[in-house]
């Protein structure tokens, strides 16, 4: 589900967030739990889509359950504004139409041997995220208990990681002592699912309340940086500003001494250096900027970010067309080659029946330089067996090529139907499944089967037999 379509939601339906640094086991909780793969962005449409993936599921009485898969606050290729912007977008979305938030669950490896900064900056975000009224709507969920149980001393070093985490303030210790719940995932559909029981039951007990920055962005009308999470990245990145430019500066000097000293290949890495905190200082500066927006101008900012997802998107789906129209000619070409083979055999085996009538045998006129021929019965017979194998196989091999590249056909329409409609609805989730079945179906189509010497074995008769039949 695309997050503009969020106001198709029912009354009814529940979010519930996936928060957790990259690897901690988000995708694979939810694929566990949809029992399906759901790293389906790939091929050259990941750089097109929102990083908060929506996923349903289907739970208890008909509700649906809508899980928000979102990125950690260590991404590689995105900044840490980026993901806060996405993330508190699609929850000021789903307060303004009026659905519930279960709760989250956030994901932790209970295998790390130590507590790195980013897990610590992103349980610091969570908490600001929520605000403590939704600690208990939290569900602290620990992954690889599953390769941890296959060694007693992993095991039991888990277990005292676990305590260990508990106690500490900064980690899980405010969040526990604030009621929030823990589970152990143990890599299965039953364990994941408990994690969602838990938050259905304690929404359904004591009913749906806001989170923090759900409140502060639409009620209190805060900018972001404004925001309690805000704040945190604001501060972290004037702290980083400052530090990079006590950089920039002290790079500076070493490069005027270096240069006053003739010691050009000192020079030359400095310079090196600079160029590369002077990039840093500028993303900086781009974090900063874009965390200072109010709910209204990020709305705007997205919807313009759909209409350059959807041009780009018709372009590329122009490309996939024009593949699969020459699929299409392939596929001609194929059912040509195919019907010019079996001409050619009916050819063959007619120049080789021979009349037979009142027991005689006509006598033919040999061609110039012909050597006579003759054919004996059991010749005909013979002859005539390898015309019904000949003809089995014929028909054989059409039906495996028709059979092989019918249902590849058909996923690719299905696709290329589905990417159209998701362009004219500007639903980016739509347009990618749409050109996965397209690239799917594409790469399953069977034109030709090729020896290893380069000789398509699909002409069912070459030549050189043809030749040889008609000898016979």
């Amino acid at each position: 589900m695309d997050i503009h379509e969020l106001s198709n939601l029912r009354p009814s339906d529940t979010v519930i967030l996936v928060m957790g640094i990259t690897g901690s086991g988000k995708s694979s909780f939810i694929s566990q739990l949809l029992q399906e793969d759901v790293d389906i962005i790939g091929h050259d449409l990941t750089s097109h889509t929102s990083k908060v993936s929506i996923f349903m599921l289907n739970y208890e009485d008909d509700r649906r359950v809508f899980l928000l898969d979102t990125p950690g606050f260590d991404d590689t290729y995105r900044s840490d504004a980026e993901i806060l912007r996405d993330i508190t977008f699609v929850l000021a979305r789903v307060y303004q139409c009026g659905i519930s938030v279960a709760g989250v669950i956030y994901m932790h490896r209970i295998t790390d041997n130590r507590i790195s900064g980013s897990s610590v900056r992103n349980l610091e975000i969570l908490r600001k995220l929520c605000g403590p009224d939704a600690f208990p709507r939290i569900v602290l969920t620990s992954s690889m208990w599953d390769s941890a149980a296959q060694d007693p001393v992993l095991l039991q070093e888990a277990f005292d990681r676990e305590e260990q985490l508990k106690s500490m303030g900064n980690f899980w210790g405010s969040l526990y002592h604030g009621g929030s719940h823990i589970i152990r995932w143990m890599g299965d559909r039953e364990s994941a699912f408990g994690a969602i029981r838990y938050l259905m039951d304690f929404n359904d007990a004591h009913g749906s309340t806001a989170l923090k920055i759900q409140k502060e962005l639409v009620d209190e009308e805060k900018s972001l940086d404004a925001t309690e999470a805000g704040r945190i990245l604001r501060d972290g990145f004037a702290q980083a500003l400052v530090k990079q430019q006590g950089e920039l500066e002290d790079l500076s000097s070493e490069l005027s001494h270096a240069l006053q000293e003739g010691n050009n290949e000192v020079a030359l890495q400095l310079l090196e250096a600079i160029d590369t905190t002077e990039h840093q200082l500028e993303r900086l500066k781009t974090s900063q900027s874009a965390i200072k927006t109010s709910l209204e101008h990020l709305a705007e900012d997205k919807t313009r970010e759909y209409r350059n997802i959807h041009t780009q998107v018709q372009e590329e789906l122009q490309l996939m067309l024009e593949s699969v129209r020459q699929c299409q000619e392939d596929c001609q070409r194929l059912v040509e080659e195919q019907r010019t083979t079996i001409e050619a055999l009916q050819e063959a085996q007619r120049e080789n029946e021979l009349p037979v009538a009142s027991g005689s045998r006509p006598k033919r006129t040999p061609k110039p330089n012909e050597k006579p021929q003759r054919q004996s019965k059991g010749e005909q017979v013979e002859l005539a067996g390898r015309k019904g194998g000949l003809d089995k196989q014929t028909k054989r091999k059409r039906r495996k090529v028709l059979l092989q590249n019918s249902l590849p056909m058909l996923s690719i329409l299905a696709g290329i139907g589905a990417a159209v409609g998701g362009g004219f609805a500007i639903n980016p989730a739509l347009i990618i499944a749409g050109f996965g079945l397209v690239v799917g179906g594409a790469s399953k189509l069977n034109f030709s089967r090729r020896t290893k010497k380069g000789e398509r074995q699909d002409e069912l008769f070459s030549r050189d037999s043809m030749v040889g039949l008609a000898s016979t």
